[in-house]
């Protein structure tokens, strides 16, 4: 949890957030994204978050990031900013959560990767079996016309046969 003023400066981190970056309260409070080492393209996405929320919406922001952890290496996040509005209804801080979802990005990429693996093998297994239904077709026809062959009585054949009169 944290929570920004209106200069994009932290007013408050939790210690979770602390840790993530592996700093102390001393080292983040009173400092901007920037300043406590974000990436620019990281702390302008939020700065722009923030303005969008206290120029013209009021309203939550929720959205997914991934940046370096302290000690965990590169993770996947999703947080949500929302407006802290003062008694006549302005904007006069912007406080959010962040949570670790990388698990459930590798999870899903290893869902959708099977997913993709699986519905191969079906379209595999559902030509295998129009060739399996086509063979079988195929060999009990000739098993019949064998067997009409063979069960075909002599007396059927109108060969050398005259008429009677």
């Amino acid at each position: 949890m944290y929570v920004f003023d209106l200069n994009y400066r932290f007013t408050y981190a939790n210690k979770a957030l602390l840790d993530m970056w592996g700093k102390t309260s001393e080292e983040t409070i009173g400092k901007t994204l920037l300043e406590n080492g974000c990436e620019p393209w990281h702390a302008e996405m939020h700065e722009r978050e923030i303005n969008q929320i206290k120029e013209k919406t009021k309203q939550p922001i929720r959205g997914e990031v991934s940046f370096p952890h302290a000690s965990l290496g590169w993770r996947v996040y999703d947080y949500i900013i929302n407006p802290v509005l003062n008694a006549e209804g302005e904007v006069e801080a912007v406080a959010g959560t962040t949570r670790d979802i990388t698990e459930r990005k590798l999870s899903e990429r290893a869902l959708a990767s099977n997913s993709e693996k699986l519905q191969i093998i079906n379209e595999e297994l559902a030509v295998a079996n129009e060739e399996q239904a086509a063979s079988n077709t195929n060999e009990q026809l000739e098993f019949l016309n064998q067997q009409l062959i063979e069960a075909k009585p002599p007396f059927l054949s109108f060969r050398n046969c005259e008429p009677k009169s």
